[in-house]
């Protein structure tokens, strides 16, 4: 008989998963002009800066780092592909 280690915890109400813990649920749909103003308001300089000193182009681009990147993709939503690549036909 295997033995059990304390009682079984029964989580409470309104608790949420280590899963989806800290997660922003995602927006109906997105349009491109909101998705643009998403990436501008997480624009940083030190971020550009660091591109130009790795020897990364930077003309074109806004400087959103990667956590900024993903914070946007858990709200628009991970699953919608055409409000992904939108912002890539603006040429940034």
């Amino acid at each position: 008989m295997a033995a059990q280690h304390g009682p079984k915890r029964v989580p409470k109400p309104g608790a949420t998963s280590a899963t989806t813990r800290g997660t922003v649920p995602a927006v109906a749909a997105v349009d491109l002009e909101s998705a643009m103003t998403m990436l501008e308001r997480r624009r940083r300089t030190a971020a550009l800066d660091a591109m130009v000193r790795y020897g990364i182009p930077s003309h074109n681009a806004i400087g959103v780092t990667m956590s900024g990147l993903k914070a946007i993709a858990r709200v628009i939503g991970r699953k919608d592909h055409d409000a992904a690549a939108a912002p890539w036909t603006t040429g940034v």
